[in-house]
């Protein structure tokens, strides 16, 4: 079994990015994952690291893929849109200072979802909207934080939903 295991995996002689990828902060112990595919269901999700974290007494699973480049970061964003027309209620784009949010209607639950460079990132399932951006929110910041992304976000955490607009035309 092992060598069926190693065989799988692919070794490219650095260290698993997803053991670190994640701040220990506010993550709840024991609850790091690998997905080699269809993480959280999603066929298109590959290579995605998750984790169960609670924000002010909000509790999501967390998280990260690391794409090929950024352009694929976006492909796999833009499957995240389709997604949620299929089997949700749609998605919109937040703004919160000079950074974009997706925000996923999964039927009553929310899903926020964000392209950091070749990272793909978000919070799923959390049932109050606004509770659901602000974990966002924090998300990415501490993903900011852990990979050394110094842009500061807007100081006083305002965040201005947006009406639609061409998704992912930016």
């Amino acid at each position: 079994m092992a060598g069926k295991t190693d065989a799988f995996l692919e070794d490219h002689n650095e260290p698993v990015w997803g053991l670190t990828a994640f701040s220990e902060e506010h993550r709840l112990p024991g609850t790091l994952r690998y997905f080699k595919v269809d993480a959280m269901g999603l066929d298109f999700m590959r290579n995605t690291y998750t984790a169960e974290f609670k924000w002010d007494n909000a509790r999501t699973t967390a998280f990260l893929t690391r794409t090929e480049s950024a352009d694929n970061a976006t492909l796999r964003l833009k499957q995240y849109v389709e997604h949620a027309g299929r089997f949700g209620r749609g998605a919109e784009l937040v703004d919160e200072g000079n950074l974009t949010f997706l925000v996923c209607d999964m039927n009553g639950l929310y899903d926020v979802v964000f392209p950091e460079g070749r990272l793909l990132g978000g919070i799923t399932a959390i049932a109050d909207k606004t509770r659901a951006i602000e974990t966002g929110i924090q998300f990415r910041k501490a993903v900011r934080q852990q990979h050394g992304i110094i842009e500061p976000l807007k100081p006083d955490g305002t965040f201005f939903i947006k009406g639609p607009r061409e998704l992912l035309g930016w």
